[in-house]
């Protein structure tokens, strides 16, 4: 008689995988979006409403923009009333008229450095007339309570909001299975309790940031803590008013990029470590694409030398050739710097010739893996 384990794991169901980013994050090597640098960028800070409901009569911004440092400050005013919202577009991008909530962005600030736009959206008052406010679901629904939501009628809704039976519902879904007639009847004791626990925080790793940078063609991207970059790509054109195609949206994996270079001298090995990506080095051609093979997860290769056993229009063609999807940097090594110019252009593959400095050869690594510069 054949016996069959059925408690044997094939393969990996029912293994604990390890996290590819997990060494990284574990060690503090791992990049977020917070830790990303623009030339020139600046930052930004919000002023945060006080209080649970009220108008706003007025803004008081001029000794945040008196702060030196200070660009710019925003307000609702300063934009159309533009609303975005997963499953009912009920929100702008700043308060407008009145807010809704303690903690609601009410004003803007750009500035040179963080501590400066923190200091400065500190400095903005706002005017308000306080309106009555509920803070429980109880209170929410309660005959005669304030309307947060005045014109919530004419929101853009993805759901049939018919069912709604006070002004402050989103809408009424009703679960019913079974018999609770005979459930009841049946039981040798009913508890009817109310239970509450307390707001939960997910502790992600993460900090929660955005950059953002527009080119000189109006396109605007933009780097976040997300779990959608769908969602952040529609927020951005349902709040400003850009249109979908002139928004991308990133996720920052964590993870550092990591290069694979053959040949690198130390200025360009130091360089690219120092920019913060892991360099896995060979040491010629035939090395590069077996240990290419190994490594599925190289974000971009660097060829700082092309050895004589392999000109660079040989090495670009089979590399084009074994990863089609490939981002590959040539820079113009000892020899063959002519080949190594034809062949990358050939293959649609970057070039920088010497001589560079460390700022160039790191500029243009990110421009090619689409990374602020």
């Amino acid at each position: 008689m054949n016996l069959v384990n059925v408690n044997k794991v094939d393969g990996a169901v029912g293994l604990t995988m390890s996290r590819l980013e997990a060494w990284e994050k574990a060690n503090g090597a791992a990049i977020f979006t917070e830790d990303m640098v623009l030339a020139g960028m600046l930052h930004g800070a919000l002023a945060l409403s006080k209080v649970a409901h009220a108008r706003i009569l007025g803004y008081e911004i001029s000794a945040a923009l008196a702060l030196p440092g200070v660009k710019a400050v925003l307000t609702g005013d300063d934009f159309e009333p533009r609303y975005m919202g997963l499953v009912v577009k009920d929100e702008t991008v700043l308060a407008k008229s009145k807010v809704r909530y303690i903690g609601e962005p009410v004003a803007a600030v750009a500035a040179v450095d963080a501590e400066t736009a923190r200091a400065a959206a500190r400095l903005i008052e706002v005017i308000y007339e306080e309106l009555p406010a509920v803070f429980t679901i109880e209170q929410a629904v309660a005959a005669h309570a304030p309307v947060l939501h005045e014109d919530f009628d004419s929101y853009f809704k993805i759901y049939d909001a018919s069912t709604r039976r006070t002004p402050n519902e989103l809408a009424l879904s009703t679960l019913r299975r079974g018999d609770i007639v005979q459930g009841f009847a049946e039981s040798d004791v009913i508890l009817d309790q109310v239970y509450e626990t307390s707001a939960q925080y997910h502790a992600y790793l993460e900090p929660a940031a955005a950059l953002a940078s527009v080119d000189g063609r109006g396109k605007v991207t933009v780097w976040s803590s997300t779990q959608s970059v769908f969602r952040t790509q529609a927020n951005v054109h349902e709040s400003l008013g850009i249109p979908m195609a002139k928004i991308r949206a990133t996720a920052v994996a964590g993870v550092r990029p990591e290069i694979m270079g053959w040949g690198p001298v130390p200025s360009t090995r130091k360089a690219l470590s120092r920019g913060g990506f892991k360099v896995v080095e060979a040491r010629n051609g035939e090395e590069a694409l077996q240990r290419w093979r190994e490594r599925s997860g190289v974000d971009l290769v660097v060829s700082d030398l092309v050895m004589p056993e392999m000109g660079g229009r040989e090495l670009a063609t089979r590399l084009r050739a074994e990863a089609p999807r490939l981002k590959v940097l040539f820079t113009s090594g000892y020899t063959d710097d002519a080949g190594i110019r034809q062949g990358a252009l050939e293959n649609g593959m970057g070039f920088l010739g010497k001589p560079f400095t460390p700022e160039e050869l790191l500029r243009k690594a990110r421009e090619m893996l689409d990374q602020p510069s």
